[in-house]
């Protein structure tokens, strides 16, 4: 299968999940705070992590589940463009505290979840 259909496939249930995940996250807890996309990026980042552990440890891993779930899923899934409008939107709503608060939670959580993502796939 081409380099491509691995990563629109990947993209695309990325993208529906991405959009799953935030309808209900806005359901459940408003719109107030962007939960759906820090909810998203951090596990996305979770996936990553895994992903890339598991390709440091098993060298000879599939190029495609890289294609599939590294780019595709993970790039579908996480929306950094998302992230940098909601921040926008909290700074002209003049909440400046919220995006702050927002912006640092994400990159730690993010961070953290790539490493213990990292951390699990040694469990492979």
């Amino acid at each position: 299968m081409s380099d491509y259909l691995w990563i629109f496939l990947g993209g695309g249930l990325g993208s529906m999940s991405r959009f799953g995940l935030g309808s209900i996250l806005n359901k459940n807890f408003g719109e107030a705070f962007p939960f759906a996309t820090l909810g998203s990026n951090l596990i996305s980042s979770i996936v990553l992590g895994v992903l890339i552990g598991f390709l440091i440890i098993h060298p000879q891993g599939n190029n495609n589940l890289k294609l599939l779930i590294g780019v595709g899923f993970c790039g579908g899934f996480s929306t950094f463009s998302t992230f940098t409008l909601e921040n926008f939107e909290l700074l002209q709503a003049g909440i400046a505290s919220t995006a702050l608060l927002y912006t640092a939670i994400s990159i730690v959580l993010c961070l953290l979840g790539m490493w213990l993502g990292f951390a699990l796939s040694k469990s492979f």
